[in-house]
């Protein structure tokens, strides 16, 4: 009988890899193998435009809607952004999820609450990748933001 070695599973899982990543941008993306939405929610996809030298930019995604809120400082209890791998492919999608109870300090405020975006900011930072697109479900009521960041230095410091 012929044995493969860790070796040649490494190789082949590499070409397999390529060849869907080489795919995915010659056909174009195909959302419909993402999950369906359950009810309440939505699905939003964020394509990032083609740049040079890709390596040196950064994006960092938050969460968030539109509410009238007052003076005091709010934010939000109990959501959770978990990362999912979709089984067959490979492909990575997050999900939003949890309670969106809020919090907020008990100041005074004088002045009438104003329609603003509350952000929910789990620290998601990742590379930019322009050739695969980042899929994310949220609560149909919330919108999905991003800014792109240009490392300007990077260092190990001992």
């Amino acid at each position: 009988s012929f044995k493969v070695g860790k070796e040649d599973k490494r190789l082949k899982m590499r070409f397999i890899l390529g060849f869907l990543i080489m795919a995915s941008t010659i056909f174009g993306f195909d959302a419909s193998i993402f999950p369906k939405t359950e009810n309440g929610e939505k699905q939003v996809i964020l394509t990032l435009k083609p740049l040079e030298n890709e390596d040196e930019y950064l994006v960092k995604v938050f969460f968030g809607k539109e509410m009238m809120l007052d003076c005091n400082a709010h934010s939000f209890m109990g959501l959770n952004l978990e990362r999912k791998i979709l089984q067959g492919y490979g492909y990575e999608y997050f999900k939003l999820s949890g309670r969106d109870d809020i919090s907020s300090t008990m100041m005074l405020c004088s002045e009438p609450k104003k329609l603003r975006f509350l952000s929910f900011d789990p620290n998601f930072i990742v590379r930019y990748n322009s050739n695969y697109p980042l899929v994310f479900y949220v609560p149909i009521d919330f919108s999905v933001k991003y800014e792109v960041f240009k490392k300007v230095e990077s260092k190990i410091l001992n």
